[in-house]
């Protein structure tokens, strides 16, 4: 009997969204922060190519039309002119122009350009394209910061900067964050690609190195000490759980043991003892009293909101509903929520994987309750946010063909 393979035949499109990942994967780093190159532009440059496939190859009159009967496109128009209005009263405003713009640009690149442009292989082989490398160079990462934290090599007398909470990282709870957002993506690729459970169940290497992938990044997400990508990640992990509770069982006890028997040394152990928002009451309480009443229709702009919270470090508001309706005001607070409406109607449409995505959306939902990145420019979160959307309407028009 012949084995299903992981992935089909090969797109240049599906690489170029690969290659994407791994430039998100370095940002935010020690690395990336400590070359003098902009790296961030090497994303740019790889979207102008998937734009260049795109209108030299596959755009026609007929594509054009079916993507203007998009709801999500009309919205994340009125989003973004709404966002330049905001952005031409802002204090900075070059930098809320460029964030609309980025806004925008994440919602055509990784929502539009997949559900209309692909074929329908290559959007069932994007969560594999966008997982299986992430999740290599994060198994490593995790790998080795375990193995230093068990003092079996002293990475801090050859990388100066490692440390067990953040790695490579220059914030640990971007660390985390990064960790969450995988253990998110895996998830869905696990439960919703068929392909993949066939070969989970031929390939027993396969299976190995899944559990220990698992196992690495949860103990690393503790190691993290993020509160709010554990949250985030108790919603993913649930439907996993349900469907492959062996699975889960067995991975739990060397990740419970090696927690558990380190617990006075992990970061997360003492900030849940000590309680508390870690500061956050106070920003979010400036920023309701202070800064919102004052800007209350139009917002701040979305380069702006640091300028706002000089007296508390330049921080952000760490809340991504206080944070939308900071620098875009009310109106722009109403169209995003009317976005999520939109997502939980057509989740309720489906037939199949129901709560698959309603799980996975909640964990967006309840880390946007401590960080801001929902809702925001291009990156990590909102690239994966409107791919798990663009999955379920790609769901949606199966099931509808199926009738």
């Amino acid at each position: 009997m012949e084995k299903e393979p992981v992935f089909h035949r090969r797109s240049i499109l599906n690489f170029l969204y690969s290659i994407l990942m791994i430039l998100f994967f370095f940002n935010n780093s020690y690395i990336i922060e400590n070359i003098s190159f902009k790296w961030e532009r090497l994303s740019y440059f790889i979207i102008i190519i998937i734009f260049a496939n795109i209108i030299f190859q596959r755009l026609d009159i007929s594509k054009i039309r079916i993507v203007l009967r998009d709801r999500y496109l009309y919205l994340m128009i009125g989003i973004s002119i709404w966002g330049l209005v905001s952005s031409y009263f802002s204090i900075q405003r070059v930098l809320s122009i460029k964030k609309t713009i980025s806004v925008f640009l994440v919602f055509t690149v990784f929502y539009l350009i997949p559900r209309y442009f692909f074929n329908s292989e290559e959007r069932s082989n994007s969560l594999a394209f966008l997982t299986i490398p992430f999740n290599i160079l994060m198994t490593i990462l995790g790998t080795v910061n375990i193995i230093a934290f068990l003092e079996l090599i002293d990475l801090k007398g050859h990388i100066e900067f490692w440390t067990m909470r953040a790695t490579i990282y220059l914030n640990s709870n971007y660390y985390g964050l990064f960790i969450f957002i995988l253990l998110l993506m895996m998830n869905a690729y696990l439960l919703l690609d068929d392909r993949l459970q066939k070969c989970l169940k031929n390939h027993l290497f396969l299976k190995i190195y899944v559990i220990f992938s698992y196992a690495i990044l949860v103990i690393n997400l503790v190691f993290s000490g993020s509160r709010t990508s554990v949250l985030g990640v108790a919603f993913v992990f649930i439907p996993l759980i349900y469907k492959f509770i062996k699975l889960a069982l067995l991975s739990s006890i060397p990740v419970g043991y090696l927690v558990w028997s380190n617990k006075k040394e992990l970061h997360i152990f003492g900030k849940v003892r000590r309680g508390g928002t870690s500061g956050r009451g106070k920003l979010w309480d400036h920023a309701i009293s202070e800064i919102i009443p004052k800007h209350p229709i139009l917002g701040v702009g979305s380069g702006a909101y640091r300028d706002y919270f000089e007296d508390l470090g330049n921080k952000s508001v760490h809340n991504a509903y206080l944070n939308l309706i900071l620098t875009n005001g009310i109106v722009g607070f109403i169209l995003w929520m009317t976005i999520l409406a939109f997502i939980f109607h057509s989740i309720f449409k489906l037939k199949n994987n129901r709560y698959i995505f309603i799980f996975i959306l909640l964990s967006f939902l309840a880390y946007g309750f401590f960080e801001i990145g929902l809702f925001g420019e291009l990156g990590l979160q909102m690239s994966i946010f409107w791919t798990i959307i663009m999955l379920i309407e790609n769901q949606i028009d199966r099931e509808r063909l199926s009738i």
